[in-house]
């Protein structure tokens, strides 16, 4: 093949240009399932985009991850800015199957059921310790990271809701999420630059006892049937990624 040809392609589709470099706004994040069981760790960006959730077995996606490749951000520098924590429940269309057929599931508590998954779900985020380690070294270690380092986007509500069924009554009609203010993530001061293919640890650690339990802490419409609720905690790292001009 002719070298001009080759030249042109190169140039078309691609070669990075080590001696430029430019700078774009990026996050690094990954979103797991939690054990409903409980547990005393929880591990992110450890399974990249295709591999499976330990927890559901479900294939990771971009809408989980950008991770990929285990442990590392790849062939690139990060310099983080902000570190953001999120918890929360999954959608209904990916609620366990009875919830996805229901009419409505409820999580708050009724006498029928004596601890409830929103009483769990204020539990989780007022606990845990996020610990980050760059190449085996502890760089970050965030206690209470739900409180203090939240998630900084999310629903506003109004009202918890009134509304409910005939049947049944209310034991504690409240909705607890991560603060959604963006001024009250976790800023970085110095901000602190991940270099290409260092190994990254990130985890969720609870040291005096396991997570909280989530088995059939929600109800179903029919007020009397009981199914446990999938749960996703996730790590999100806010910053500028630099990589090579192509």
């Amino acid at each position: 093949m002719d070298i001009a040809i080759l030249d042109k392609i190169q140039q078309r589709f691609g070669s990075a240009d080590f001696s430029r470099y430019q700078v774009v706004r990026g996050q690094k994040y990954d979103f797991v399932r939690l054990n409903p069981l409980g547990t005393n760790q929880v591990s992110f960006f450890s399974n990249p985009i295709g591999s499976s959730d330990p927890i559901s077995g479900v294939s990771k996606t971009p809408e989980q991850t950008n991770l990929v490749k285990s442990a590392s951000f790849g062939q690139e520098f990060f310099v983080v800015t902000q570190i953001r924590t999120y918890a929360g429940f999954l959608a209904k269309a990916r609620q366990p199957t009875a919830a996805v057929n229901a009419t409505s599931i409820i999580y708050q508590g009724y006498t029928s059921l004596a601890v409830s998954a929103m009483e769990r779900m204020n539990d989780l985020l007022h606990r845990g310790v996020l610990n980050v380690r760059l190449a085996q070294k502890l760089y970050f270690q965030i206690n209470q990271p739900f409180i203090n380092a939240p998630a900084g986007f999310g629903i506003d509500i109004a009202s918890a809701g009134a509304a409910k069924l005939a049947a049944a009554v209310v034991k504690d009609n409240y909705f607890v999420r991560s603060d959604s203010r963006s001024q009250s993530v976790y800023n970085l001061d110095p901000v602190q630059m991940i270099e290409p293919e260092i190994q990254i640890e990130v985890s969720l650690d609870f040291p005096e006892t396991v997570s909280p339990v989530f088995t059939s802490t929600g109800v179903l419409d029919d007020n009397t049937t009981t199914f446990t609720p999938s749960v996703e905690v996730g790590v999100i790292f806010d910053g500028y990624v630099v990589r090579p001009s192509q």
